[in-house]
């Protein structure tokens, strides 16, 4: 009888349990139901800067069948326009299964699965591809918001970024796309963050972008998008602030770069605002590219992107300090590679002093050359001073890694001619010694494991005459100076072991390398050597070893090779198969500097913070020159 109660009375609580149980659920359900509701809209209009017009002839619309993402903190709902008003398409009626019992809800355009609200901000995408569209921006590119109450108010959608339209002319070029970058690093796509207050969606939003990049494409395959003698427009959807000091276009017919096209002009985006470009040849190679723009942006490094003529203002990198040069020419040229070049011109060509500027072309092969202005007529005397061009696989992006770091970082090291693992070495680079503006040849070759006991060769490169890589002593104080690297930019000047704290240069000199960019910084405009804090956000981020192409991936995307160095007390290239990947940070410590390193060790990678002697020659990574913060 006894087991008869207590199988009763656990029968009783079970039961009791599952009541419960179901009583939760119900009221769940009851908390989430969902009903079918339909609500109108309208759409805020994109005012056009230069015409104070609607964008072209068409406004921004609603189509049947378009899509958008009802939102709370615990769901998104799909949403479809079943009516658009016939007389104004800027207006038209979502239907859709809306989750009940929230009191407020935002409403975004375009739907996506991976939308969402957390605490205080809307969380989406901005994609880095776009697709042309005639006449307008693309379909599902244009982000919008509106917030509302289940009351069903009528709603008005609000556009959350602004409008580039860039307007190319040609002779009959087939565009299969074109790239748009920001010259100074600001983000063009990513992971976008909008706080939710009552700035959002006005001049004063809070727009935050992380995982991102300064790049954008335009995919023009779905269409015959054919330049001609009347401008063809280009839409690109952009952020708004980004653009404010200049930008770089590169326009794709198949797989060839046609034509580069730059500007330093304000080109400052607003949000719900086109800004309209002057019309531009995009269908050939501008018939000469001033690097400098009229000498406002100077500095030790050029890139030369595409096959054609350029020139840059002979000064001292990143100054306004004139070079009054005899003449001009290549010291050396590299493919990255085990074999020289074919000739010394076989990157870089036709070098010449022209009214204060050095001109030059390019031949369309990637590599690195090193040009020098000399005191005396064809190229002797004394080197007054020197300048790395730099033509590279493909355009450089900058990516804004987590926003937290605040880190813009160039999607490969200086000189490097790749930027994918299966670009093997040619994604290394080049090396230089702290303080110093011009470079020494990096990794050739890398090694995998099976092949422990072959090191890694060095790049090989083509001299002038009389011109050949050296390594001297700085025990002679003559070499320890500033001037004597100027005049040898091929030199590399050795520091015996414990000898002047391991320093080339004899005395140190902290202000060589600075946050504030300075005349011995070897970047290019608009990039700087990255800071102490910036370097750290690479191994904060964590690095996936790949031991089979000996590299590191940085935040999923970003790769890195092992590049060796050259050794501070020999001068002599150091590879192996513990082979180090070291990039230079601009801060220090009087004696030493910073560097960020990873070190392959039997296919495991240890990561270190250290500080580094100024002697030896390790890799450069350059950050986006950008008031630090």
């Amino acid at each position: 009888m006894e087991l008869v109660r207590l199988m009763k009375k656990t029968f009783i609580i079970a039961i009791t349990v599952l009541l419960l149980a179901s009583c939760a659920k119900d009221a769940v359900e009851n908390t989430l139901q969902k009903e079918t509701v339909s609500f109108s809209c309208s759409v805020e209009q994109v005012e056009d800067l230069t015409s104070r017009t609607a964008l072209e002839n068409r406004s921004v619309i609603w189509n049947v069948g378009d899509e958008i993402s009802v939102l709370t903190s615990t769901s998104n709902d799909r949403f479809t326009v079943k009516s658009v008003d016939e007389s104004n398409k800027s207006k038209a009626v979502f239907s859709g299964m809306l989750t009940k019992g929230q009191s407020r809800y935002y409403a975004f355009y375009p739907f996506s699965l991976t939308t969402r609200v957390e605490e205080d901000h809307l969380l989406f995408e901005l994609p880095k591809v776009q697709t042309y569209a005639k006449n307008t921006f693309a379909p599902e590119m244009f982000p919008m918001v509106a917030q509302f109450s289940y009351a069903g108010d009528p709603l008005t959608f609000k556009n959350i970024l602004g409008v580039l339209k860039l307007n190319l002319t040609g002779d009959g070029t087939h565009v299969s796309r074109i790239v748009l970058q920001d010259r100074y690093g600001e983000a063009l796509c990513g992971n976008a963050s909008l706080m939710i207050n009552d700035k959002m969606c006005t001049e004063d939003q809070t727009l935050v972008i992380s995982n991102a990049s300064n790049t954008l494409v335009m995919d023009c395959t779905s269409e015959d998008v054919t330049l001609s003698s009347t401008a063809t427009p280009f839409y690109f959807v952009v952020p708004a602030g980004s653009l404010g000091r200049g930008l770089d276009v590169y326009v794709y017919s198949g797989d060839n770069l046609v034509s580069y096209l730059t500007t330093d002009n304000d080109n400052m985006v607003f949000r719900s605002k086109s800004i309209s470009m002057p019309s531009r040849v995009g269908g050939a190679p501008q018939a000469e590219y001033d690097l400098s723009y009229g000498g406002k942006v100077t500095a030790n490094s050029y890139i030369a992107p595409i096959a054609s003529k350029y020139r840059f203002k002979a000064t001292k990198g990143n100054s306004n300090q004139s070079v009054t040069a005899s003449s001009v020419g290549i010291i050396w040229a590299t493919e990255n590679t085990t074999e020289a070049p074919s000739s010394l011109d076989a990157i870089v060509k036709d070098v010449a002093m022209d009214n204060g500027y050095i001109t030059f072309a390019t031949t369309g092969k990637y590599g690195n050359a090193l040009l020098a202005a000399y005191s005396g007529p064809g190229c002797t005397g004394d080197i007054l001073w020197s300048w790395h061009i730099w033509c590279p696989e493909r355009y450089i992006e900058s990516h804004l890694y987590p926003v937290e770091s605040e880190v813009i970082m160039m999607d490969r090291n200086m000189g490097a001619l790749g930027y994918r693992k299966e670009d093997g070495a040619l994604a290394a680079g080049l090396l230089y010694q702290w303080g110093r503006k011009d470079p020494f040849h990096g990794a050739a070759t890398i090694e995998a494991p099976s092949q422990k006991t072959t090191a890694p060769k060095q790049a090989v490169a083509v001299y002038a005459t009389g011109v050949s890589y050296a390594a001297v002593d700085n025990a002679v104080a003559q070499n320890g100076t500033m001037d004597y690297a100027i005049k040898h930019p091929t030199t590399f000047i050795i520091c015996a072991k414990e000898f002047n704290d391991n320093d080339w240069l004899i005395g140190h000199d902290a202000s060589l390398w600075i946050k504030n960019k300075t005349m011995y910084d070897p970047c290019p405009a608009g990039y700087r050597i990255p800071d102490e804090a910036y370097n750290w956000a690479w191994y904060a981020s964590g690095a996936q070893f790949d031991a089979e192409h000996r590299g590191y991936m940085f935040y999923g995307t970003e790769w890195t090779v092992e590049s060796g160095y050259v050794y501070r007390a020999a001068g002599t290239w150091c590879g192996g198969y513990d082979a180090m990947y070291e990039l230079w940070a601009c801060s220090e410590t009087a004696i030493n500097a910073f560097y960020q390193g990873l070190h392959a060790d039997k296919n495991s990678i240890t990561g270190s913070k250290s500080t580094g002697k100024k002697a030896n020659a390790y890799g450069v990574r350059c950050c986006v020159d950008r008031p630090y913060k």
